[in-house]
């Protein structure tokens, strides 16, 4: 399979379970980081931060990791892993 084809393919395979277990967590830590309450200022900043830096890294794996391969992809393809019939 070419590397765009498999690219393509495994963020369409992967993208529910990741939706799935981000959500799950997000959703879960909102409470903390939405209610007021006894005590939930000490861990309010530390649900917030959690909680951005689980949807960031969602996002970053379905845009940016992809992209990444593409272009890692494309440079071994010019500098000579084409040449060499190696298939990624």
């Amino acid at each position: 399979m070419p590397s765009d084809e498999a690219i393509v393919e495994s963020v369409r395979t992967r993208v529910r379970p990741i939706f799935m277990s981000a959500l799950t967590s997000i959703c879960g830590m909102a409470p903390l980081v939405l209610f007021p309450g006894a005590g939930s200022e000490l861990y309010r900043g530390l649900g917030s931060v959690v909680v951005g830096g689980l949807a960031v890294s969602t996002l970053f794996t379905l845009f940016v990791v992809p992209t990444l391969f593409s272009l890692a992809f494309s440079v071994w393809k010019r500098v000579g892993g084409a040449e060499k019939g190696s298939q990624i």
